[in-house]
């Protein structure tokens, strides 16, 4: 897919504490699995604070992955897509758009073959970018180990740090304000 042509303004980096907060923020999203938050989280490292695009594909044949190689790239292509969808609660680029970046995350079935063409087989690419499905980004190769061991330190920026259960079993740590009643 040919990248966006649409003419963006400059995205300037963000802070180490906009990062953090970015990242509590995604720590505490209900929408992705652990895996896909850790990825997240990888993908913000590797971006230089959002100032260089990322992109890693995970293919379906993932050596080394204890759930199996289908499950990786589906908790993938699910926890990016919900937590950019319109239709869940995250809203993580509308998140960006308001922290005056232009990146974006994005999710495409497909992997980039050895001639760096996008194949749509074999498994998902994810992207940090200003552009969607950008061919331009720096293809980063996937690293299961480090990513495995990011720990998703929600209490970080107050003190702490502790992973995370995973989402079906969590409570929000943002409090829901009560409705009034009518």
């Amino acid at each position: 897919m040919a990248p966006s042509t649409t003419r963006l303004a400059k995205s300037r980096p963000l802070s180490d504490r906009q990062i953090e907060a970015l990242k509590i923020y995604i720590a505490g999203s209900k929408d992705a699995s652990n895996f896909g938050k850790r990825l997240c989280f990888w993908l913000i490292d590797q971006s230089n604070n959002l100032t260089r695009p990322v992109c890693v594909s995970i293919p379906k044949n993932c050596p080394g992955t204890p759930k199996g190689q289908i499950e990786l790239c589906e908790q993938l292509l699910n926890s990016i897509h919900d937590m950019i969808s319109g239709g869940n609660t995250t809203h993580l680029n509308s998140l960006l758009t308001v922290a005056s970046t232009t990146f974006r995350f994005s999710v495409h079935g497909g992997i980039y073959d050895e001639q760096g063409e996008l194949n749509n087989f074999h498994g998902y690419t994810a992207w940090l970018s200003p552009h969607l499905y950008d061919d331009k980004a720096t293809r980063l190769r996937l690293d299961l180990e480090k990513i495995n061991a990011i720990r998703l330190a929600d209490a970080s920026y107050f003190g702490g740090s502790h992973d995370l259960p995973e989402p079906k079993e969590s409570v929000s740590w943002v409090k829901k304000r009560k409705q009034p009643k009518v």
